[in-house]
């Protein structure tokens, strides 16, 4: 579900509180609260508890926003120190607008400066403005971004300029500064999550072109099975299955996706995916509305 920008001020401002509390329940909200399964729906109000708010939390930060809304003067240590004596008052990580990228193949260029292939590299996004190349690709976890040039079944999947973007997240880095690159980036962006119900819902509405995903159409089943977390899929899929069944209807190239993650309760990290080195291959995405 596509929210504006109020929805999602709205959203933040329950999640800052972190208390249970009754809301008018709006057309959208209540649309919402049932498509990621929080809130008790009692007539016109729903009710949210302290889990429905670690919900909505993660349905946020799944979709590249805070947890707590940037409308405030103290949005870093550093402004928060001119004001009081505790730095640790503000809301906001300190990275929140930078970003990790590295390339794989060539080197790049920002502002005028080459940096070489191989070496992560910490940029503002306020600089990446003129990013001059074809392809980026958003990688979910830490060690398969640094770790990346090794496994030759991500990395020839790949333009000769394409440049790798830490989502964000472990404490390093918030999705806030990868997704607002993804948003003004003006040529192809790429995804690569976890294959379970949150990284496939998640890839779903991040504003992708196309998705790095297993080739269930050539790779047996069992092969997955074997590095399978069911614990995991049992822990997303009430939160995602909502989600999950409209996957289908909004981009068909998801289908067997949804079916398999569903059907064999699916749920393999990336670095299981790359380790154990099953076929990768891209899957178009159309638009969500």
């Amino acid at each position: 579900m596509r929210l504006n920008k109020q929805q999602i001020l709205t959203l933040q401002a329950i999640c800052q509180k972190g208390i249970a509390c009754k809301r008018q329940a709006s057309i959208w909200l209540r649309a919402l609260a049932e498509e990621e399964g929080f809130g008790k729906v009692s007539g016109r109000s729903i009710e949210i508890t302290a889990a429905d708010i670690r919900k909505i939390v993660t349905f946020l930060e799944t979709n590249g926003y805070s947890g707590q809304t940037d409308e405030s003067t103290f949005l870093n240590r550093m402004t928060t120190a001119k004001v009081f004596s505790n730095e640790k008052l503000t809301r906001g990580m300190i990275t929140s607008n930078r970003i990790l990228l590295k390339s794989v193949k060539n080197s790049f260029c920002i502002d005028g400066k080459t940096f070489p292939p191989g070496h992560a590299i910490e940029f503002k996004t306020s600089e990446l403005t003129q990013c001059a190349v074809s392809q980026i690709i958003l990688i979910e976890n830490l060690e398969p971004f640094l770790e990346a040039e090794h496994y030759p079944i991500l990395t020839d999947l790949l333009n000769e300029d394409a440049l790798l973007v830490y989502r964000g997240g472990q404490g390093l880095f918030s999705a806030q500064g990868s997704q607002a690159f993804i948003n003004s980036f003006k040529g192809e962006t790429i995804g690569f999550f976890d294959y379970d119900p949150a990284g496939l819902c998640t890839l779903g509405i991040q504003g992708l072109n196309r998705l790095i995903l297993p080739d269930i159409k050539k790779i047996p089943i069992k092969e997955l099975l074997t590095s399978n977390r069911e614990d995991r899929f049992f822990a997303q899929i009430k939160q995602y299955q909502g989600t999950l069944n409209t996957l289908p209807l909004k981009s068909p190239e998801l289908q067997e996706h949804t079916k398999a993650i569903i059907n064999h309760r699916l749920a393999i990290m990336q670095e299981a995916l790359l380790s154990r080195n099953i076929h990768l291959v891209f899957s178009g995405l159309v638009k969500m509305n």
